[in-house]
């Protein structure tokens, strides 16, 4: 299979896995093996983080502490398992795209690990009211988005910094010779 379709699947799983948790977990911890892992997410992973519904949010803490680490570590393995590789960029605008994406992804980050308090009036407003983050399917819109952007932003910023790297390399092994 062709590091392009790895690639693609790898972003299909990093895609689906916030809602395959959110999907499988239920939504208030009520084990005690539930009870001792929502402890264990909020002592040393991001339980505290995003907001929690009120109707679910054992489910929506486990979403978000979950895909966060599945996205991180999915964009750096893939990267590392690509480092001998220079990636052709089509413009001179890259670096200028790797610190969008750096931005992006300080918001989402923050996102991920401070906890947010959204206005409780009525209303829908993209991602600025409580009853937009209230209902499932928008909760989970903005964690895929999330998690993609956590992803895209690593990712990108990883091949650029190891194309400069490369081509930095090659530079100095072409003025050695001189």
């Amino acid at each position: 299979m062709s590091n392009k379709k790895i690639e693609d699947w790898v972003l299909v799983a990093v895609s689906l896995f916030p809602a395959a948790v959110f999907l499988l977990t239920p939504a208030q911890a009520v084990s005690p093996a539930e009870h001792q892992l929502a402890a264990f997410v909020d002592e040393y992973l991001f339980g505290q983080g995003y907001y929690k519904p009120e109707a679910y949010p054992f489910a929506a803490k486990l979403t978000n502490s979950f895909s966060f680490i599945l996205a991180v570590a999915a964009a750096i393995i893939f990267s590392l398992s690509q480092y001998h590789k220079k990636i052709q960029f089509d413009s001179a605008n890259h670096i200028i795209g790797m610190f969008i994406f750096l931005a992006l992804m300080a918001f989402t980050v923050w996102l991920t690990v401070v906890h947010q308090d959204f206005s409780m009036t009525k209303g829908v407003s993209f991602g600025t009211k409580a009853s937009f983050h209230n209902n499932p399917v928008l909760f989970l819109f903005m964690m895929v988005c999330k998690t993609s952007v956590i992803y895209f932003a690593i990712r990108y910023t990883l091949a650029v910094l190891t194309t400069f790297l490369l081509e930095w390399k090659e530079y100095r092994e072409r003025k050695g010779k001189q």
